[in-house]
């Protein structure tokens, strides 16, 4: 993830009470400040690795960033469905499935 000023503007977006994702309202909105903010890098220290990959001749899937070396260890040993497991729990999708079953 990278810190950057690209959301800046954009207005603050309410979930209406009817929504789907009502119920990972909190999730929401702490993921996007908190958990971003303690794990991204500066935009311009992230373009300077991947320039130096792509100069280098590098090809293929490039991971740079704070936790590129933890996902390139995920891609390779776990199953996608692992993987997609363990991002649902940590961003809240993962209450979603429980509440859509009690529709």
């Amino acid at each position: 993830m990278l810190i950057s000023h690209r959301h800046d503007n954009i207005p603050k977006v309410e979930i209406p009470e009817d929504s789907f994702y009502r119920p990972i309202k909190a999730q929401l909105e702490a993921g996007t400040k908190e958990y971003h903010a303690k794990n991204s890098m500066q935009a311009g220290e992230y373009a300077e690795q991947i320039i130096n990959d792509i100069l280098a001749g590098r090809e293929g899937r490039l991971l740079r960033g704070n936790s590129a070396w933890f996902h390139r260890i995920l891609f390779i040993w776990l199953p996608g469905w692992l993987f997609d497991w363990a991002i649902a729990r940590e961003t809240g999708l993962d209450k979603l499935s429980l509440v859509r079953k009690d529709i």
